[in-house]
Order: structure tokens, then C-alpha cells, then sequence
């Protein structure tokens, strides 16, 4: 990591910014945002295909992105904000290249002044088109950080082949501070040619950098900006269950200091675990006599140490309306303005408060009834891997409260909605977090839940009639890690947007479903399982052809598709947390009919880091089968190595989903044979 010697304001927060879709962030740039265009190089005029993926058929030629932190006023003296100023250039080389194009969006962070955005189309053959204002569309939306961001798309006029796009805007947060901030030096849609970082540090600390896959260190160039550059970027693929995005992109991770000298990374990993220590104090210090008494009403009559935990974790989630909740009323806007209480014994009496202070107020009750506690920063999974050697407070970005037992520590995190006790937030789960300790840098790693505490559980009781009708009633289950994904896409709507959205979710399943009587339960609530019952009629469900029913007797499969596409793969599997599905589905055919052939579908593979196990029974009395599914994932990753093996397990999972059982009219049936016993595969993670 290279020192600078230029000085720094104090602190703002902004999370990892993803250029074009979460935005750089950089000061204001005379070439850039004045009236006139940077010089276009013959070189990217001539240029007749992508550079950096063949297949690519649009790229991006030049990312210039320039950041200015901190500013002077007319007394000299430094203030805070964050100024950025960004030019793209790219070039569609083929009809499908201007439909990307056509399709690419910039989102800017709402809480940012965006002063200035302007568009150019120049044409193959020279001619320039100016984006007017009604070319340029604006929607917005929240991202994944719970942050109000303004998408922009562009109608791009006299966009042909061969054409290249030139767009310029820029970012103003002066009233945002922090003490680091995180580039990303890539595009998550189309493949870079050139990323330029070119980046003025506060002044009144030294800042040190770093860095991954960049073509050269930070250097001081002629014009005071700190600058590097990244070449031949790939786009994310598109690709399901992806390793931390932030491990596929350059980035540069900027921390300010006081010391002139580095930091050897065992001091400041122990410097962090004070500070963690040290800030937990301040968070739950000189307990409150109301606290104290809560504290005691809770657990009152309870010896058993897990279910006091248990008692102030409930009362926490349930009684103290989270602001970030939909049942706190607030809109984007209000909770982007939200203070901290910075204070448990406010939080009880006015029963409100940010995330944080909810785990204050669960810390400070626990300490209360008589344990040991402390806080925690964690690793986000879906971000970054852990790297000790990255000394930068980016690598551990959210908050855990932990209670230690001797040489044990448990975590905790009542302030994360709908997150059920025991349990953390996928992307902090089977990672590590750096603990709270004032004698000694202290990293320990969080558990995982184990796949059955995050289940789907599909029943359902059906009729299929001769015309190929299948209706009856159904119940889904959803638990912990499933749950809480369900109540975060729903907790927004109203009842009838919920219902209506629910019809839609099973009509991808099952494409002819029509639902009535759809009853959701639990959606609101912080920590229960969520159920949603319904009637289902699905006409035409089960195809007829010559005096046969051809049924598919995995209902919730009709539609699925194979998990992997790609017939190569060059990143690891990760998958974002453990769970399970389990049907049991009892299906009634109409009378005349029998099993021809009674095969059944088979096991693909039965062992504890994967599992796909199925069972299809036919009653010899009565006009009835039974159909069980279940499939388990309890294994976070799989090397890309194997990745033919497991691409083959799941098509043979997705082959076996769409297993048909055909029924055919009796008097011109043959002898009925019972279902065959499935079989089992090998387990293909045992190569890792």
C-alpha cells in the first residue's frame, strides 16, 4: 500500500460505489463538464470489433472517472463532501450491440446533486447527435444497500452499428464524510477497454491505498490527482450463484490515518479490535436504571441462559419498531436522513430506533441480565472474501452484537429485519468477523445455519380430471433464510399487491395456474415462518394424446429450467446460504385410468453436502399417487474445477423434476408394474 502525503476532512459513508450502476465518485473536471468533448482518437473510430471479449458485441472504450474528496471555503480551512465527475465512451459494433446499449442504464445515488448529464451519438460516418432531455429517461428504484438510486436510460437517436456513445455527468454529496472510501474499476454489464481512477485526498490526514488487479499503483500525477488505470475488464458474467462480485473487479479501497508510517496489518486488525471494544462501551456504558429493570422483567423465572438470550432478542425485534421497517411509515427519503439515538435507555422509552440501536438495546439488556458482551464488524460474503491483508474497515462492514461464554461467542443481529434468533444474515454466515477485545486483535469465524433451518415446504392435495384439469388445494412453508427473503420482496406491498404478486410467483411454476382463496401468512412478522395457502386450477396441466394422460407429477417443476447453462465456467460456485426443499404432493386421477408402465423417477444423489432424493407411490386400490421431493444444498461452494460434473448432476436433477407418468385409459391398458426403486448417484463435490 502506497502513502500519499496529501491530507483529509473527516467522515462520510459510502458504500462500495459500482461504476455505471452504483457510480464512482470524483470532483468536477474542466475538460469534462465544460461545454466541450474530450478528443476522440482515430484509433476508437477505426476500431471494428470488441477488444476484450470477441462475443461482447458492444464495449466500453473509456471510463474516466474523477474524485475530489473534501473542499476549501473561502476561510481556508478544509469541509467535508465528495465530488465526482465521470466521461464513458462506448461503441456498438453489431444490431445486437446497439440493443445493449440501448438497454444500458447509469444509476445515481439520489442522495448525490446531480448537476450535469449530457449525451452524444456520433455516427460512422462523423455525424454528431446530441442527446436533447426527452432522450434521456429517468426511474427510480432501491438497490441492494436499501439506498434510493435515479436509473437513467437514453433513446440514443441515429444509434446504428458501428456507432460509438459518449456520456458525461456528475456527482456532488458535500454534505457526506467518511474515513475510506471503495472504487470499483469496472462495469457489470459490458466488457472495459480502459478504467481511469484519477483521485484528490483530503488533507489534513495521510491516506495509503489498496488496490486489486490494477495495471499500476496509485501515483501523483502533474495535476495533483492521485491516479491508475485498469485495461481489458470483463463484464460479471451472467451466471448464476457467482463468487463476491468485489473478487471479479478491480477496485482501489482508500483508508485515511493519522501515522505518516504503514500499518503492519497485526497492528491494525488489534487496533480494530479496540476500537470495536471501545465503541461497544459507548454504545451500552452506565446502563440505565430502566434498562436494568426491563432487563430483569424479561427474563424473571428463567434460568436457562439461551432462553433469556431468547427473551430480550423477541422482545427487541417485536416491540421496538425498527425505522427500517415498513411498520415505522418512513419513505427512502426519511430513512436516508435517520440519526442513531446513541442511546439504549431512549430506544426502550420511545420503543424506536435505527438497526444499530436496536442491537445497542439487545447489548445493553444481555449485559443487564448478567452477560458478557461485546460487538463485532463482519465480513460481507456477497461483497469481498476475507483477506486479513486488506487493512481497510471496507473488509468488514456490518455490525454484529456477540455474548461470550468463556472461550465461546455467540452473534447476534436483532437490528437486521426478520432475521429469526440463532441466526445472521446470509452474507454474514460461515464468514469472519473481528471481535471486540481490548487486549488483543480477536477474529473469529460466524456459523452457518444448517440447510433445514432455511426450508420451502410445497404440499398440496389435487384432482386431475380427463381433459387434463389438475386442482386442489395447496401449502407453502417458508423458514429462516427463506423466509426472510420472502417477507423483504413482499413487506412493501399492500394485501392485495401481495396476492397479486403471489399469483404471478406461481404462474413462473406452474404457467397455467389460475389461484383463488391465496392466504399469506407471517409476511409482517419479525421472526415466524411465513404460509401461504391456495386453491389452484391449472387447465390443461397434463397433455392427452391418444386415449393418454401425460402427467408431470412434480407440480412446482413444470416450468424449471437447469440450474447451469454455460458449457464452461471459469469462476467458483457460490452458493449464498443452505437450504432445502421438500414436496409432498397427493394427486388423484380420474376413474378409467391406469399407470402404464409404473416407472418412476429416480434419486440423483444422496450425501450430506448435496441431495436430491424422490419417491413416487401409486395406491393399488384406489386412483391415487404420491409424490415426494427433496432436495438438499448444504455445501456454500463448489471449485469451478468440476464444474462438468456438477453442471451434470443438475441436469440430471432437472431431467428427473420433469419425469412424466403416463396414465392411460384401462380397457386398453396393459398389466400395471409398480414404480421402479430409484437409484443414487455419487457426489461429484467429493472431487474438490
Amino acid at each position: 500500500m502506497t502513502p500519499t502525503p496529501r491530507s483529509v476532512a473527516r467522515g462520510l459513508r459510502i458504500t462500495a460505489l459500482l461504476l455505471a450502476l452504483a457510480s464512482f465518485t470524483l470532483p468536477c473536471h474542466a475538460g469534462l463538464l465544460s461545454n466541450d468533448w474530450p478528443e476522440l482518437p482515430q484509433e476508437d473510430r477505426d476500431q471494428t470489433a470488441p477488444s476484450v471479449d470477441p462475443n461482447a458485441n458492444a464495449e466500453i472504450l473509456l471510463f474516466d472517472v474523477y474524485v475530489r474528496e473534501g473542499t476549501l471555503n473561502e476561510r481556508a480551512v478544509e469541509s467535508g463532501g465528495l465530488y465526482y465527475s465521470y466521461f464513458l465512451r462506448m461503441k456498438a459494433f453489431t444490431a445486437e450491440g446497439v440493443e445493449k446499449i440501448l438497454r444500458y442504464k447509469i444509476s445515481l445515488d439520489t442522495r448525490a446533486l446531480t448537476p450535469e448529464f449530457a449525451g452524444r451519438v456520433i455516427q460512422p460516418d462523423g455525424t454528431i447527435i446530441l442527446l436533447d432531455k426527452k432522450d434521456i429517461q429517468e426511474s427510480k428504484s432501491v438497490n441492494r444497500c436499501g439506498v434510493e438510486v435515479s436509473s437513467r436510460s437514453f433513446a440514443m437517436p441515429g444509434l446504428v452499428p458501428g456507432s460509438i456513445v459518449e456520456l458525461k455527468w456528475s456527482q456532488d454529496y458535500r454534505y457526506y464524510y467518511s474515513k475510506g472510501n471503495f472504487f470499483t474499476l469496472a462495469d457489470k454489464t459490458l466488457p472495459t477497454k480502459v478504467v481511469r481512477l484519477h483521485f484528490m485526498p483530503r488533507r489534513d490526514q495521510y491516506c495509503y491505498f489498496s488496490y486489486r488487479d490494477v495495471a499500476k499503483e496509485m501515483k501523483q500525477g502533474r495535476s495533483g490527482y492521485w491516479e491508475t488505470e485498469a485495461h481489458n475488464v470483463a463484464a460479471i458474467p451472467d451466471e448464476p450463484y457467482l463468487p463476491p462480485y468485489l473478487s471479479l473487479q478491480p477496485w482501489v479501497a482508500i483508508r485515511y490515518t493519522e501515522e505518516k508510517s504503514e500499518v503492519k496489518h497485526e497492528s491494525f486488525w488489534e487496533n480494530r479490535s479496540w476500537d470495536i471494544h471501545r465503541n461497544a462501551k459507548k454504545g451500552i456504558e452506565g446502563v440505565d436504571s430502566a434498562v436494568v429493570k426491563k432487563a430483569a422483567e424479561l427474563t424473571a423465572g428463567i434460568d436457562d441462559p439461551q432462553q433469556k438470550l431468547k427473551k430480550i432478542y423477541d422482545f427487541c425485534i417485536r416491540d421496538i419498531v425498527n425505522l427500517y421497517s415498513p411498520r415505522a411509515g418512513l419513505s427512502d427519503t426519511d430513512r436516508a436522513e435517520l440519526k442513531s439515538n446513541n442511546d439504549p435507555a431512549k430506544t426502550l422509552k420511545t420503543g424506536r430506533g435505527t438497526g444499530y440501536d436496536v442491537n445497542c438495546l439487545f447489548a445493553s439488556l444481555a449485559e443487564a441480565a448478567g452477560f458478557e458482551v461485546d460487538f463485532a464488524q463482519c465480513c460481507d460474503k456477497t461483497q469481498l472474501d476475507w483477506d486479513p491483508n486488506f487493512l481497510n474497515e471496507k473488509m468488514i462492514p456490518d455490525w454484529l452484537v456477540i455474548v461470550r461464554n468463556g472461550e465461546n461467542v455467540e452473534f447476534f443481529d436483532p437490528g437486521t429485519l426478520y432475521l429469526p434468533f440463532g441466526m445472521l444474515r446470509a452474507a454474514n454466515e460461515g464468514t469472519v468477523a473481528v471481535l471486540g477485545n481490548s487486549k488483543k486483535a480477536d477474529v473469529a469465524r460466524t456459523p452457518a445455519s444448517a440447510s433445514a433451518k432455511s426450508q420451502l415446504l410445497r404440499m398440496g392435495d389435487f384432482t386431475l380430471d380427463e381433459e387434463g384439469k389438475l386442482a386442489g388445494k395447496a401449502v407453502f412453508k417458508f423458514s429462516g433464510h427463506r423466509a426472510r427473503s420472502f417477507k423483504l420482496d413482499y413487506d412493501d406491498l399492500t394485501p392485495q399487491e401481495r396476492i397479486d404478486k403471489y399469483k404471478n410467483d406461481i404462474r413462473e411454476l406452474v404457467p397455467t395456474a389460475e389461484l383463488s382463496d391465496v392466504e399469506i401468512l407471517n409476511a409482517d412478522d419479525p421472526d415466524k415462518d411465513v404460509e401461504v395457502r391456495f386453491h389452484l386450477e391449472a387447465p390443461g396441466f397434463a397433455e392427452i394424446t391418444d386415449g393418454r394422460l401425460f402427467l408431470t407429477p412434480a407440480i412446482f417443476e413444470k416450468a424449471s429450467k437447469p440450474f447451469f447453462i454455460s458449457e464452461k465456467r471459469a469462476l467458483d460456485i457460490q452458493f449464498p446460504n443452505l437450504w432445502e426443499v421438500h414436496d409432498n404432493i397427493r394427486i388423484a386421477y380420474p376413474d378409467g385410468y391406469a399407470i402404464e408402465e409404473g416407472n418412476a423417477p429416480k434419486n440423483v444423489i444422496d450425501t450430506p453436502q448435496l441431495s436430491y432424493t424422490v419417491q413416487l407411490g401409486a395406491s393399488k386400490t384406489r386412483n391415487i399417487v404420491v409424490y415426494k421431493r427433496n432436495l438438499k444444498i448444504a455445501t456454500i461452494g463448489l471449485p469451478a474445477r468440476i464444474y462438468d460434473d456438477i453442471r451434470a448432476l443438475f441436469d440430471s436433477i432437472n431431467t428427473e423434476d420433469h419425469h412424466v407418468l403416463t396414465l392411460r385409459r384401462k380397457e386398453a391398458a396393459p398389466a400395471e408394474s409398480a414404480p421402479q426403486a430409484p437409484a443414487t448417484a455419487t457426489d461429484p463435490a467429493a472431487k474438490q
